[in-house]
């Protein structure tokens, strides 16, 4: 829970100091500053809104979700593990071009390992800074890591995967149902419900603004990514 300036980083369990410098002599003077926060603890991160966003949809291979904390404070270590299931969904590999930190996360550095097995992937937030300004996940609200994850099997409208994030004491923050949806072939229809509104608009819109990940069915024009040019091209479908 501390961080120690210029001499390394104090693990956050109480074991040992990491990342000294090559040359530490005799009669050196130390001087350490502790970063109040810089972990937050149970009672800490239970008090912050912890969720996912993201849909899998039928016809695509992955899928991608935000884990998303709304109203934290600043933090810039944490322990965190997401449960999934491994029935519905397996990490995209490699884990590290397939889980990204983003927005206001992106200074920081991430650290991942998967037990497909158990179906848990776990994430520590991390740096290698030693000396001020350290990197941090700002105070505010949002997504602030992207997963990528391989669908098996058939989608349905009816089914859904399971997704809890939790710490790494096992104490639970969130837990999400991510639901399938299948493309009506309505064009414009990003929320797959058969018709094309101002609902699939916001829809784009959060897309946009980097609130939810972008999908085949906010992809509007078909240019494999969604960009200012879907939210043009749904303008020009909906005004026909």
């Amino acid at each position: 829970m501390t961080v120690i300036s210029a001499f390394g980083t104090w693990n956050g369990d109480g074991s040992s100091f990491t990342q000294f410098p090559d040359a530490i002599l005799p009669g050196d003077r130390w001087r350490i500053e502790i970063e109040p926060d810089a972990v937050p603890d149970s009672a800490q991160a239970k008090q912050y809104t912890w969720g996912f966003s993201g849909a899998m949809v039928a016809g695509t291979d992955n899928v991608e979700v935000y884990l998303t904390v709304q109203n934290s404070s600043a933090f810039s270590l944490a322990d965190l593990a997401v449960v999934y299931d491994p029935a519905v969904l397996q990490p995209v590999a490699p884990l590290d071009a397939n889980l990204k930190l983003i927005s206001r996360a992106s200074q920081l550095e991430l650290v991942s390992a998967d037990d497909s097995a158990a179906g848990t992937l776990s994430l520590r937030l991390t740096t290698s800074a030693t000396a001020r300004p350290f990197p941090e996940v700002k105070a505010g609200s949002g997504a602030i890591i992207s997963l990528k994850f391989r669908v098996i099997g058939t989608l349905t409208a009816e089914t859904t995967a399971g997704l809890e994030i939790r710490l790494a004491d096992g104490t639970s923050l969130a837990q999400y149902q991510m639901p399938a949806k299948v493309p009506s072939g309505v064009v414009g229809d990003v929320r797959a419900d058969g018709k094309a509104d101002i609902f699939d608009l916001l829809e784009i819109l959060q897309v946009l603004g980097g609130g939810i990940p972008a999908s085949s069915l906010s992809d509007v024009n078909g240019d494999g990514r969604t960009d200012i040019f879907d939210l043009l091209e749904w303008l020009k479908v909906a005004g026909k």
